[in-house]
């Protein structure tokens, strides 16, 4: 058994000692950060006065890797404890400091996570180095400037903050900071009035918010004055309305935290209800509605209690309030890009074993079972492809479709041959004029990886069908694959793009000879261009190749705009075998009534 631990507080180290004893260990290795920790006003940095042998050592994962190019340093306020025995590893995370007041009496914690991985792990990779300079600090503060520090309150709305400085008195030209680990990062200049209110432009940050990071704004004036306060997000109330029970799915999949039951509970709720993607917009309207006021139309207020927060907040030339339903669309924006950014697969074992309690019946060999929402989630997307590609939803949501299904292939990792046919199915859609013109370089690209995983005699000549009904430029250089990634983390190619490009480029389509034979046939100049067409529709070769120059030959040829399941002249409907032909090949004989060739010149 091994115990681990980073906390950016220690007591004397009393609290790690009893921890020690309660597992019968005698040694513990904690995490010497290389840029610090975050200081705090009591305890110290280091446990100097545990009973239990200290190995200082710098966990891999938890130094972070931009620190080395950054100007600022990333100081450690990480609370995380690792137990790793036989049976497994233990991880426990939140905001337990290694201290007394944490771990022992007063508990004094405010959340805490607790994961338990089953499976045999190494654990956290560690390397011995030296601790850290021994810093105390006690509960009496000097710094004066400290002693200031003010309270604020603030509200995200988009990317606009409003707020309101609520103490130190504070007025004119101030500067603007987000709080985080690493310090503070500038936001920019912000004008305070009288009242002690302020708004500034926070790009990015509310999709930060989504992702799982605490908001903390600090303003400073020039007199050396600042306050800090959270920042409170305008549209998460409006989230957890519209999403429902789906909420800590939806928000666990943008902080890239979810496992196989999220993934199945987020499909499922799609699913369910496909105008929950359609409708995300539906509340915008593109005007500018007024701030919402917290107090009702024709109330009386007094005139001494009149403020600027009975006021609509100005703001910046070209700044404009969010508009009623924009928190859900954005939202649901930010979702959907996060399913097209690279994760890699999800762990997909459950999180138990029967017999957990017996050390005898425990394998440490044995595979762990697959977790049983990985193959419902495939079920689900199964109907969930096929609602999203109806002829209702094709025109909005087969694009969707086209990305969910690659987050699961990336995710879940379904069998080859599943997600073959997912994307065929998709293909047929997207293909048809249910793909954005933005995208269709990826649907290109899926149309080639899906013909490079085996080889199809017919497939060179149907991919290039498909790329011509998406309009895509065959005389150019082949897609793009990047944007298949998921894709590809199951279908692997068994032969190069090069050479399957080189096949649909040299192929020619039934759509592409009929159209430039029905060109020589108005020409009345015969032509090698629609060559193929003889072993496409050999019955009717002889009559096309003839009714080029003669008249004669040129009444036995029927021309169709649109398809059609019956001879144009006579008006029978066609054996299916001709019907076949005449969709496929665009060319038939008219077998049951006059005999005439029938050639479908429009899709």
């Amino acid at each position: 058994m091994r115990l681990a631990v980073a906390s950016p507080f220690w007591d004397s180290g009393a609290a790690i000692d009893r921890l020690c004893r309660a597992l019968g260990l005698s040694e513990v290795f904690v995490h010497s950060h290389p840029d610090g920790a975050v200081e705090g006003t009591a305890g110290s940095n280091w446990p100097l006065n545990s009973s239990s042998v200290v190995h200082a050592v710098a966990i891999d994962g938890l130094r972070d890797e931009k620190a080395d190019t950054d100007a600022s340093l990333r100081r450690l306020h990480a609370k995380v404890f690792e137990v790793v025995c036989r049976r497994g590893r233990l991880l426990i995370s939140g905001s337990a400091n290694a201290t007394r007041a944490a771990l022992d009496v007063g508990h004094n914690v405010e959340a805490c996570i607790a994961r338990i991985q089953r499976e045999r792990l190494v654990g956290w990779s560690m390397a011995s180095v030296s601790p850290p300079e021994p810093r105390f600090v006690t509960d009496e503060v000097d710094d004066v400037s400290e002693q200031a520090a003010g309270v604020l309150r603030a509200t995200l709305s988009g990317d606009w903050i409003a707020g309101q400085v609520l103490s130190p008195p504070m007025t004119g030209e101030a500067l603007a900071f987000k709080v985080t680990s690493r310090g503070r990062e500038p936001l920019g200049e912000v004008k305070v009035d009288a009242d002690g209110n302020f708004g500034v432009a926070a790009p990015g940050l509310e999709l930060e918010s989504w992702k799982g990071g605490r908001l903390v704004l600090r303003i400073e004036s020039g007199a050396g004055r600042f306050a800090e306060g959270f920042v409170s997000v305008a549209a998460f109330s409006e989230i957890v309305r519209r999403a429902g029970h789906a909420a800590p799915r939806l928000l666990a999949l943008l902080a890239g935290t979810e496992a196989p039951p999220d993934v199945l509970a987020i499909i499922s709720w799609l699913q369910e209800d496909p105008t929950r993607l359609t409708t995300a917009g539906a509340d915008i309207s593109g005007g500018t509605p007024a701030e919402p006021s917290s107090t009702p139309a024709g109330a009386l207020v007094q005139v001494n209690q009149l403020n600027s927060l009975y006021t609509v907040q100005s703001r910046p030339h070209g700044q404009t309030a969010p508009a009623a339903g924009s928190g859900w669309a954005r939202f649901m924006s930010h979702l959907f890009a996060a399913l097209r950014e690279p994760r890699g697969p999800l762990a997909l074992t459950t999180s138990g074993r029967p017999g957990d309690d017996d050390d005898e019946m425990f394998d440490p060999g044995a595979p762990a079972p697959p977790d049983p929402a990985i193959e419902r989630a495939f079920a689900v997307l199964d109907r969930l492809i096929d609602d999203f590609l109806s002829p209702r939803n094709a025109s909005t949501l087969a694009m969707t479709a086209f990305d969910l299904t690659q987050y699961v292939c990336e995710r879940l990792t379904p069998n080859p041959a599943v997600a073959r046919d997912w994307l065929e199915k998709l293909l047929d859609a997207l293909c048809n004029g249910a793909s954005p013109n933005d995208r269709a370089g990826d649907v290109a690209a899926a149309t080639l990886l899906g013909l490079a995983m085996g080889y199809d005699p017919g497939g060179p000549r149907r991919a290039r069908d498909r790329l011509l009904r998406l309009g895509y430029d065959l005389a150019g250089p082949p897609p793009d694959m990047g944007g298949v990634r998921g894709f590809q983390t199951v279908m692997v190619p068994i032969q190069e793009m090069i050479a399957v490009w080189s096949a649909v480029q040299g192929e020619t389509t039934a759509t592409e000879q009929v159209r430039s034979y029905l060109t020589a046939l108005r020409a009345r100049q015969p032509s090698a261009a629609y060559g193929r067409l003889e072993a496409m529709a050999p019955d009717a070769w002889p009559i096309l190749v003839e009714a080029v120059t003669s008249d004669r030959a040129r009444k036995h040829i029927l021309i169709a705009p649109t398809a059609t399941n019956a001879c144009p002249a006579c008006h029978s409907v066609l054996p299916a075998s001709e019907i076949h032909k005449l969709h496929h090949i665009r060319v038939a004989v008219a077998l049951n009534c006059c005999g005439r060739i029938i050639i479908q010149e429009g899709a």
